[in-house]
């Protein structure tokens, strides 16, 4: 999404999509304790959420880097990600 720009219904979808993906990915490297895969699933959180207009959440996405418990966080990250992309799945950046 453009700065300014309201998203359109796909792009709404496609963020959808692509946040569960990550989501589930940040999940399941938390279960399993794969630190790397856990930083590349926030990383891509992180540009996710910037671009479609949620800088709390990529601030959040931001802090799995350097948390000491990663597992948390992400549980965190992810219940909160979550309940946003239920009730504004995209705004304007």
């Amino acid at each position: 999404a453009q700065a300014g720009a309201q998203p359109g219904v796909e792009e709404k979808k496609a963020f959808q999509r692509d946040v569960q993906q990550q989501l589930d990915l940040l999940a399941a490297a938390s279960l399993a304790g794969d630190r790397n895969a856990l930083k590349r699933a926030a990383h891509t959180l992180q540009g996710l959420f910037r671009t479609f207009g949620h800088p709390d959440l990529a601030a959040q996405a931001s802090k799995l880097n350097a948390a000491p418990d990663a597992g948390a966080a992400a549980a965190a990250l992810r219940a909160a990600a979550q309940q946003a992309i239920r009730t504004n799945p995209a705004r304007a950046a």
